[in-house]
């Protein structure tokens, strides 16, 4: 009987089981990082860093991987020796909550016996409370918490993602795919401060481009200004307490920056050297777009602003995604079935949205009508109508 094995991809999702010759064509085709793990069926996982130990327990994986293939192995955190004294400090998230719990100071012990599930951590310590508490621990301990071994560290990571969103979108010497999460596939890999600085200034010169002639969102900077919040509200994504998941991070991140840049002297005046006469207005086009979405996703009250922002397709895009009914948003968008264009997929999108929230079935009627579908799970689970691309 042949072998079989499982990966265990950047802490989260498992491939296989896999013979070595199916593992050999999978890892070929398929960026792999020191953090994926392997093992036999029922055996003990190794981690693709420890390779004397994986040449030990599986020489096969080791010969195919790092002999024959030679691969590329991504360095997704610095490599680092064994530590006894990390393991010791930062065994299990569970243990940080004894501290906010009892509210006394204890030393970090290794317990190889009690493993407690982030379900059932996350009321106690996401308590508003206790969030303090913990973002001034992971800010002295985050850089030995990163050095984990792949087990306790995935007991880490929805923390760290918090920490991170918290933040500035990036944790020091840990790797950003590994806080985007592998399965995400249609946001950018990083979706730190630093980066939407970087494309939302680079991309000034194309603000009049975008606003004024594009009839669908093509650009890279601009595609986060086309998700739709009620969408990404109803993702589901493992490992996620606060934010729910990773394109909420994004938008809430992307919120900030943006409004940060528009009042900065520098950016201002770059902004007015290529807009002069319309620089109010394309700025509080933008953030009219994009502080909808961040409110949107916290469900938090929302004024528009008093000034008529330009006629676009973002415009379009809000006034839909606001829009408490059908007649709304035949106000904000023609539907043509024949025609079937970008913001056509859009409006159905929204329909589809109202349907989920009120369950009006004249809603259900019309989107089985007009799709000629009888099932709207699988419209429901789709990403086409989002227009979610980010290759």
């Amino acid at each position: 009987m042949k072998k079989k094995y499982l990966l265990r991809k950047d802490l989260e999702y498992i491939v296989g089981p896999l013979t070595l010759l199916e593992l050999a064509e999978y890892v070929k085709s398929n960026q792999i990082g020191e953090y994926d793990e392997i093992a036999e069926s029922l055996k003990s996982w190794v981690s693709l860093r420890d390779r004397s130990k994986l040449l030990k327990l599986y020489p096969d994986v080791y010969k195919i991987i790092f002999d024959i293939l030679d691969l590329p192995i991504t360095a997704q955190t610095y490599l680092v020796k064994k530590n006894v004294d990390q393991e010791k400090n930062h065994n299990y998230p569970f243990l940080y909550i004894l501290i906010v719990l009892c509210s006394i100071f204890i030393f970090f012990y290794k317990n190889k016996n009690d493993e407690k599930s982030t379900q059932q951590v996350t009321t106690d310590v996401f308590r508003e409370s206790n969030r303090k508490e913990l973002k001034t621990y992971l800010e002295k301990n985050v850089s030995n918490i990163v050095k984990l071994k792949p087990k306790k560290l995935h007991q880490w990571l929805p923390y760290l993602r918090w920490y991170a969103f918290e933040t500035n979108g990036m944790v020091q010497n840990f790797s950003p795919v590994i806080l985007k999460g592998s399965k995400v596939t249609y946001s950018p890999d990083s979706c730190s401060r630093v980066f939407f600085h970087n494309i939302f200034v680079q991309a000034i010169p194309e603000w009049d481009d975008f606003l004024l002639n594009d009839d669908k969102l093509d650009k890279f900077w601009a595609k986060i200004l086309s998700w739709d919040s009620h969408w990404i509200k109803r993702r589901s994504e493992t490992s996620w307490i606060v934010p729910q998941n990773y394109m909420s991070g994004c938008v809430k991140l992307a919120f900030l920056e943006f409004k940060d840049l528009v009042v900065d002297k520098d950016v201002l005046r770059k902004i007015d050297e290529n807009f002069p006469s319309q620089k109010q207005l394309f700025i509080e086009t933008l953030l009219d777009r994009i502080s909808w979405q961040s409110y949107a996703l916290n469900e938090t009250s929302y004024k528009s602003p008093a000034q008529k922002n330009l006629e676009t397709m973002i415009s379009t895009l809000t006034c839909m995604e606001q829009s408490k009914s059908l007649n709304d948003l035949n106000v904000c968008h023609s539907f043509n079935r024949s025609l079937m264009t970008y913001l056509d997929k859009r409006f159905i999108l929204n329909v589809l949205n109202l349907y989920l929230t009120t369950q009006d079935k004249s809603l259900r009627d019309w989107l089985q009508l007009t799709l000629n579908v009888k099932n709207l799970k699988q419209l429901h689970e789709s990403d086409e109508l989002n227009g979610l691309d980010y290759k």
